[in-house]
């Protein structure tokens, strides 16, 4: 059976997962919505939803090709039948392990968290820049969009909260 901690999700949601998790073992779970689209299963796993193909499989290869650098990203949890993903209705889900931790609140100077952060986001940044040529990434610039369609948009809507004589945003 089925406990649902968070009983705002809608009962064509609370039946797709139901669903998704018949193709991964019983239904004998603890679910927890996190977001219109993740689901926490068990405080171990989280269900992912996707409506667009080809987002679901980019991420599934990013999460392997990170994990082939050596980086701690979630395992994908196969099916019953070892598949990555299953679909229903045009609505693709997929279950990935939990990475084990807590969220950290507060760093003091001088800690060794705060080194650690750093060397890890440089691994992250070497993994990263070594699958580059296996997996197309979307470039951008932040101040790049500002002064573009950001820009444009604020412009465009006559939004008031922003004075372009006092701020001038030049790109790097």
């Amino acid at each position: 059976t089925l406990k649902w901690v968070n009983y705002n999700i809608p009962g064509d949601k609370m039946d797709k997962i139901k669903q998704t998790l018949l193709h991964y073992n019983d239904l004998d779970h603890e679910v927890i919505k996190l977001t219109n689209t993740a689901y926490l299963i068990d405080n171990n796993y989280i269900i992912k939803q996707y409506d667009d193909f080809n987002m679901l499989i980019k991420n599934i290869k990013i999460f392997n090709l990170l994990y082939q650098e050596g980086i701690p990203v979630s395992k994908i949890i196969k099916t019953k039948d070892e598949k990555d993903y299953i679909t229903l209705d045009d609505t693709y889900y997929f279950m990935y392990e939990k990475l084990k931790g807590e969220s950290i609140k507060e760093i003091k100077d001088g800690s060794s968290l705060d080194y650690l952060m750093g060397e890890t986001i440089a691994l992250l940044h070497v993994a990263l820049k070594n699958i580059e040529s296996k997996e197309e990434f979307y470039h951008n610039s932040l101040l790049g969009e500002l002064s573009g369609w950001i820009k444009e948009s604020f412009e465009n809507s006559n939004y008031k909260y922003i004075c372009y004589k006092t701020i001038s945003i030049s790109q790097a």
